[in-house]
C-alpha cells in the first residue's frame, strides 16, 4: 500500500528476486542490441539525466531530482517490453506526481517529461516548453551536455 518515491524504495518494494528479473531484462536488452549497447537503454538512461539535471537547475529539491529520474527511465518502458506502460508500472504503485507525470504528463514532472520527448521528436516544440518551464538555454544546454556525459560513462562501464 505504499507509493514508491524512489529507486531505492523500489528495490526494498520489489525484493531482491523481483529485481533480479528485471536486471536480467534490461541485461538482456542491451545483450541483444548491437555491440554498441543498446540505443532504447541509452535513451532512457540519457532522458532520467536530463530531467534530474533540468530539476537540479531548477533548484528543486533531491527528493523531486530523484522522481524526476525515475520517470525519465521509466518513460521508455513501454517501448522497451511492448506493453501499456500503465499495466507494466501499476503493480509498483508509484507516487501520485510520478504516476501522473508517465501516463497523463501532468504536473512539473510531466511538463519535464513532454520537454525531454519534444527534443526527441518534435524540436520546435521544445522553445515553448523550455519558456513555460523557465528554463533558460544555458539551462537547457548544459543540462544536455551533463546527460550526455553520464550516459556515455554508464554505457561504457557495461
Amino acid at each position: 500500500s505504499a507509493r514508491i518515491n524512489s529507486f531505492a524504495h523500489a528495490i526494498t518494494m520489489l525484493g531482491r528476486r523481483q529485481l533480479q528479473r528485471w536486471l536480467q531484462l534490461l541485461l538482456y536488452a542491451s545483450q541483444s542490441a548491437d555491440a554498441g549497447g543498446s540505443p532504447l537503454m541509452a535513451g532512457a538512461a540519457f532522458r532520467a539525466s536530463l530531467m534530474e539535471g533540468l530539476c537540479k537547475a531548477l533548484r528543486s529539491d533531491k527528493a523531486t531530482q530523484d522522481e524526476a529520474f525515475m520517470v525519465g527511465m521509466f518513460s521508455r518502458l513501454e517501448d522497451l517490453f511492448g506493453q501499456p506502460l500503465a499495466s507494466i508500472i501499476e503493480p509498483l504503485k508509484l507516487v501520485e506526481e510520478v504516476n501522473a507525470a508517465l501516463l497523463q504528463h501532468r504536473g512539473k514532472l510531466g511538463e519535464l517529461l513532454a520537454l525531454a520527448e519534444a527534443a526527441d521528436r518534435n524540436p520546435e516544440d521544445v522553445a515553448p516548453r523550455l519558456a513555460r518551464l523557465a528554463v533558460n538555454h544555458e539551462m537547457w544546454c548544459k543540462a544536455q551536455v551533463d546527460a550526455l556525459r553520464w550516459t556515455l560513462q554508464v554505457s561504457r562501464e557495461t
